[in-house]
């Protein structure tokens, strides 16, 4: 798995979010329905227009994680500091060193989280920090073999 650790100062993200269930490994399923529904009914095209830009780097963000209830939000979004109009929503993304994973496609981000779980936190000498796990897409053509997208993940070292 190709990764950096960064430090990066707060953001702020707005877009449009849906509650998701992990139940069954639902999430893995729709997620990309909602990418799919959002682009072809114009709500992709309506977030990367939210700061008045035609283009704009695009996130998937998983938060407001309810374990216990097998839930958690996630948000398509991009990075803004502008007033944002209604309808939309915002996520304050505090200070974090994240870890961040290339990933060779789209259809690469769920292979590189689950290996991320299942592979790289058992032996990194990091754990998960408490907050938003990230999908980074760089303006670009995302159904190119070439296109190269990031999973960012909040860090901290393992506490001995």
């Amino acid at each position: 798995m190709k990764y950096r650790i960064e430090k990066m100062d707060g953001f702020r993200l707005a877009g449009i979010s849906r509650e998701i269930t992990i139940n069954n490994r639902e999430n893995f399923k729709l997620i990309p329905k909602m990418w799919e529904e959002f682009n072809s009914d114009g709500t992709c095209d309506k977030i990367v227009n939210i700061n008045g830009r035609k283009q704009e780097a695009m996130y998937g963000v998983c938060y407001d994680f309810h374990f216990a209830e097998e839930r958690f939000r996630y948000m398509i979004a991009i990075k803004s500091e502008d007033q944002i109009a209604e309808g939309y929503e915002v996520l304050e993304v505090p200070e974090f060193t994240w870890v961040k994973f290339e990933c060779n496609g789209v259809t690469g981000i769920q292979e590189t989280f689950k290996r991320m779980n299942t592979e790289w936190f058992l032996t990194s000498g990091y754990e998960h920090e408490e907050g938003p796990e990230i999908e980074f897409y760089p303006i670009g053509d995302v159904d190119a073999p070439d296109y190269v997208c990031e999973v960012w993940v909040p860090i901290r070292p393992v506490k001995k």
